[in-house]
C-alpha cells in the first residue's frame, strides 16, 4: 500500500466530501478547491498532479477571484516550489507531518470517556462551539450539518462533560482518517487526548480497518509517535500575503 497516497486520498476526499454536500466543490485542470462564504473550513485548494509554475499561477488567480480566503496545500513540493510560490505572492502558514499507524492493537481508556456522534441542528452547533475554542477559528454548523451524513463529527465527552472534539472520514473500507480532534483549553493537560486517541484506534481496529492516517502539528507528533504513527510527508499550507 502506498501509505502517502492513502493519506492524501483521505485527506482530500473528505475536503471533496464536505464541497460536494455544501456545493462549493469546484475542479479544473490539475487543481480543486473548495470556497464556502460562510465557514473558514473546508476553504482549501490543492493540486490532483505535481506542482508547476503554471499551476501556481492559476491557484493565485483563483484566490484573488475568490470572496473568501482560501489555503493551499500541497505535499509534493520542492525548493524550487517553494520560490514558486514566493514569487506568486504566497506565504507558507503552517507545516503538517502526514502520518499513518497499522491497526494492531487494542488500547485501555478511561471509561468515562464517550463519543456523541451529531446528527442535530443542536449538536451541530455545540460542535461547531467546541471546535472554535479547541482551534481558533470556525467550522459552520451548516457546514457540519450538510455533511454530517457522510463525515463523523463526534464531541468528545468525559463523565458527560465535554471536552473537545474529534472529526473521523474514511472514503474506503480499510482506512481511517482522523481529523480536527482537539481538546477545549480549560480541559488540557488531563490526557484526554490520549484517552480520546486511544479509544479511537481501539474501536477503528474493532470496525475492521487496517490503517489510520492524519495530518500532525507539530505540536502533536509526539502523542502520535507514542501510538506507533509514523511520518509519511509533510504537507506544506500556504495563504496570499495580505
Amino acid at each position: 500500500m502506498d501509505l502517502m497516497k492513502t493519506n492524501t486520498e483521505n485527506l482530500t476526499n473528505l475536503w471533496a466530501t464536505v464541497g460536494q454536500k455544501t456545493n462549493t466543490l469546484h475542479t479544473t485542470n490539475n487543481i480543486n478547491y473548495c470556497a464556502v462564504n460562510y465557514s473558514e473550513w473546508p476553504n482549501r485548494l490543492w493540486f490532483t498532479n505535481n506542482v508547476n509554475a503554471p499551476m501556481i499561477e492559476r491557484a493565485r488567480e483563483i484566490l484573488l477571484q475568490s470572496k473568501v480566503p482560501i489555503k493551499v496545500s500541497t505535499w509534493h513540493s520542492t525548493d524550487l516550489d517553494d520560490e514558486l510560490f514566493a514569487q506568486n505572492n504566497f506565504v507558507q502558514s503552517s507545516e503538517q507531518a502526514g502520518m499513518t499507524v497499522q491497526l494492531t492493537t487494542e488500547f485501555e481508556s478511561d471509561p468515562g470517556i464517550q463519543f456523541r456522534k451529531v446528527t442535530t441542528q443542536k449538536q451541530a452547533t455545540l460542535w461547531a462551539e467546541l471546535f472554535r475554542h479547541s482551534f481558533g477559528y470556525t467550522i459552520s454548523r451548516d457546514v457540519i450539518l450538510q455533511s454530517s451524513a457522510v463525515v463523523n463529527y463526534f464531541a468528545c465527552y468525559c463523565n458527560n462533560s465535554p471536552v473537545g472534539v474529534c472529526l473521523l472520514f474514511h472514503n474506503n473500507s480499510q482506512v481511517i482518517g482522523i481529523h480536527s480532534m482537539g481538546i477545549i483549553p480549560e480541559m488540557r493537560r488531563r490526557r484526554f487526548a490520549e484517552d480520546i486517541l486511544r479509544k479511537i484506534l481501539t474501536n477503528s481496529k474493532r470496525l475492521g480497518f487496517s490503517y489510520a492516517v492524519l495530518q500532525a502539528s507539530k505540536m502533536g507528533k509526539p502523542l502520535y509517535s507514542k501510538y506507533g504513527f509514523t511520518e509519511e510527508f509533510t504537507m506544506k499550507n500556504y495563504q496570499l500575503k495580505d
